[in-house]
């Protein structure tokens, strides 16, 4: 986790862009990521344990506002648009997938 808040550290090469210390969530993804990683290799009997066990997973402050209701979601799934317009609706409601890549997907 140290590594990740270190900010600059983290890009894979010279030419990667990089960027101040990772959000709280975007660690929390990260250690998620290694847990999952790390509990296949062991089901696979490639790994005897799991180094992320010990590891305290970040805090993170959801602000108020930034989800739906079931209410406001029924209406967003509910509303006219085209087929592009409702599978996006639906790519965002249930996959959590961020606007931006929804946006750039190719039709």
């Amino acid at each position: 986790m140290a590594y990740l808040v270190a900010g600059e550290c983290y890009a894979a090469s010279e030419h990667a862009l990089r960027g101040g210390p990772l959000s709280a969530s975007t660690r929390k993804s990260y250690l998620a990521s290694l847990k999952s990683l790390y509990r296949h290799l062991m089901s696979v009997d490639l790994a005897a344990s799991d180094p992320t066990d010990g590891i305290v997973r970040p805090k993170v402050k959801l602000k108020p506002g930034l989800r739906l209701t079931a209410e406001e979601l029924k209406l967003l799934l509910a509303a006219p648009g085209t087929a592009r317009d409702r599978a996006q609706v639906y790519l965002l409601a249930f996959a959590a997938t961020r606007t931006n890549e929804i946006r750039c997907l190719r039709w």
